[in-house]
């Protein structure tokens, strides 16, 4: 079984291009061999114009992380939602590793795989 980290990276916004850059991420993760989960897998079934199904999927993201071993914060801009995920993983001692894009960067250079 491999480890299962929680993408933490940022989603409401400019959603098309956060969801591409979570794309980026997940792919980041199976490169380095575990298994990523994060709350931009539901983007296609979610509307995010009705504040209570957003909420809904926003708080199905605790799940999400709960369930996991880690949880990754991707990227350098920090949103007050992430910070609240982070702050979910400090009070049941779930691990937090911050990713910058540096480190990703490298690593896309060094395997050689294509960029989301």
């Amino acid at each position: 079984m491999k480890k299962q980290v929680y993408i933490c990276s940022e989603l409401l916004g400019n959603i098309k291009k956060n969801i591409s850059k979570a794309d980026r991420y997940r792919q980041y993760a199976i490169v380095c061999g575990v298994s990523p989960v994060s709350v931009h897998e539901d983007y296609r079934v979610v509307n995010w114009n009705d504040s209570k199904m957003s909420q809904k999927a926003l708080e199905n993201a605790l799940t999400k992380i709960w369930c996991s071993d880690e949880l990754w914060v991707m990227g350098s801009n920090i949103t007050d939602r992430m910070r609240e995920e982070i702050e979910f993983c400090k009070q049941f001692n779930i691990t937090v590793r911050y990713i910058s894009n540096k480190e990703i960067r490298e690593l896309e250079e060094k395997c050689f795989y294509e960029k989301a």
